[in-house]
């Protein structure tokens, strides 16, 4: 019974362990680099390591489990990233951000997490021979695991939105015409774009592609990385540009007093995985009033 008993009792302190350093490769899994928050979650994570050598008290236990957890807690962290995006997105972008994430994973896991708990999980163990096990420790460990499981929880949900709200943004077409300049012309431009989500999202990057009949006229981006536009849970932001085609590729692309026009729209939406890009297809057929032609 005792035995049982302390077996619950190592698989328990290794759950909360491991979800705890999947909370922290969950919130560092996105970053660039090495921030200032991700040395906060790492010294976080050094203070975690220490109370567990504490707790468990045997370096041999403490290495299964450490071992343990550090492949669970990858799995998990790649399991909770990929499933929302491949559900909500597509299985190609999931593939990416998968393969992206767990490259920072095991940078972030090998270069800083690591070394931290390697050195202080042993240190642990040594104070618990000195100190002994008081209960007190235990309970100081339990409770930073599962506040830490708890907030991981809270972030997925979180996550889970924001990628549901890049699937449901929508572009609208509101109005499309030919508008002449003297020997230019331009196509005239009114579009809304509405987050049907739950989640506010940035917009960072539009980029517009016109045909005219079967050819490509115009690749037109507008860049809003200094000031990016931003898509908050229903509500709508309408945009009217202007974009120059040339002269000749109308000329050539007339028929019966009109021109096919085409447009697609890669509209770009920054979130916590990444840059997104939406494709959004629109076409008519646009007269052209003789008066104002060619």
């Amino acid at each position: 019974m005792f035995k049982i008993k302390s077996h619950l009792s190592f698989i328990l302190l290794n759950l909360f362990y491991l979800l705890s350093l999947s909370y922290i490769l969950f919130n560092n899994v996105f970053s660039r680099g090495f921030s200032e928050l991700s040395l906060i979650y790492a010294v976080l994570f050094g203070i975690i390591s220490l109370l567990y050598g504490y707790v468990i008290g045997e370096l041999k236990k403490a290495f299964i489990g450490y071992v343990a957890s550090i492949f669970l807690s990858v799995g998990l962290t790649m399991l909770l990233i990929r499933i929302p995006i491949q559900w909500n997105i597509g299985w190609v972008a999931a593939e990416l951000v998968t393969m992206w994430s767990l490259r920072n994973t095991l940078m972030y896991l090998l270069l800083v997490l690591s070394p931290i708990s390697l050195i202080l999980i042993p240190i642990g163990i040594y104070l618990s021979t000195l100190l002994g096990k008081p209960s007190q420790i235990k309970f100081i460990f339990i409770l930073i695991t599962l506040l830490f499981s708890s907030l991981l929880v809270v972030n997925y949900a979180n996550y889970n939105c924001e990628v549901y709200s890049v699937k449901l943004l929508d572009v609208d077409v509101k109005n499309v015409n030919l508008f002449f300049k003297g020997e230019h012309v331009y196509v005239n431009l009114t579009y809304s774009m509405m987050n049907r989500g739950v989640s506010v999202l940035k917009c960072s990057m539009v980029i517009y592609n016109i045909y005219l009949g079967n050819e490509l006229c115009r690749v037109y981006s507008e860049n809003f990385q200094g000031s990016m536009i931003l898509l908050n849970p229903s509500n709508i932001v309408e945009r009217n540009v202007k974009i120059e085609v040339p002269m000749f590729k109308l000329e050539r692309n007339m028929l019966h007093g009109g021109v096919n026009l085409s447009l697609t729209f890669e509209v770009y939406v920054r979130s916590r995985f990444g840059v997104t890009p939406i494709t959004y297809h629109y076409a008519t057929f646009l007269k052209v009033s003789p008066s104002l032609s060619l």
